[in-house]
């Protein structure tokens, strides 16, 4: 269905709010917005996931190359199993996230054929077993769901970041409500996932309130009267 049908015109005509914001997004980053394709196996996604949480991607990315070459150049369950927490600490990441690296290694090595069956389950079961590692949050599950395996129709967790773009994109005066923000994300199906990214796209770019009114940013308004 993905393939033939177009997602971004879909959504804009479920939610016209959100099709404002998608049409700008749209057009800064050249085209739609899709989960690139992962080389990273299921652990190596949810590592990736602790590292990257509350911080740049560029800062990410260097931390899990530095845990890499520490774990003797690839990610492996028990490759990380054999470093202690301050050896982990040396990639440049807290003593939280150290720890909750060595907590994903020890359910990945201690369930092999649970992880095995983890891309062909239901999203709801993946969560379920993932979320049981200390350290392992609804946000760091839908990360995987989303970016490794590729689904289109995860629900995001309704929190403070996504409440605070959807003041922005529904014109609100103070933060929804967590109610407000579910009935939103419930007319978004089959497609949760991508209008999820137009969202955070939308934060990142600092889009405003005047800008989903008129439908383009401020800076493609100043370009549009310069003529360039």
């Amino acid at each position: 269905m993905s393939d033939t049908i177009d997602i971004e015109r879909y959504l804009a005509k479920r939610d016209p709010d959100l099709g404002r914001a998608i049409g700008i997004v749209r057009a800064s980053k050249g085209g739609p917005l899709r989960p690139p394709p992962s080389k990273d196996n299921a652990f190596q996604a949810l590592v990736r996931a602790v590292i990257y949480q509350r911080t740049s991607e560029s800062s990410g990315a260097t931390v899990y190359a530095h845990l890499k070459k520490i774990a003797k150049g690839k990610l492996k369950p028990a490759n990380v199993l054999s470093l202690t927490e301050p050896q982990i600490q040396k990639a440049g990441m807290s003593g939280s996230k150290a720890a909750y690296v060595l907590n994903v290694a020890r359910w990945f090595d201690a369930n092999p054929a649970t992880a095995k069956k983890l891309r062909s389950m239901p999203d709801e079961k993946v969560i379920d077993e993932l979320t049981t590692i200390q350290g392992i949050g609804l946000w760091s599950v839908n990360v995987l769901l989303v970016f490794n395996f590729g689904r289109l129709d995860v629900a995001p967790a309704p929190d403070a970041v996504i409440r605070g773009v959807a003041s922005i994109i529904y014109g609100l005066r103070s933060l929804p409500s967590v109610e407000f923000v579910e009935k939103k994300i419930d007319t978004w199906r089959p497609y949760r996932s991508i209008a999820t990214m137009y969202l955070y796209q939308t934060g990142k770019l600092k889009l405003t309130k005047a800008d989903i009114r008129r439908g383009r940013s401020a800076l493609d308004e100043a370009g549009l009267r310069s003529g360039t």
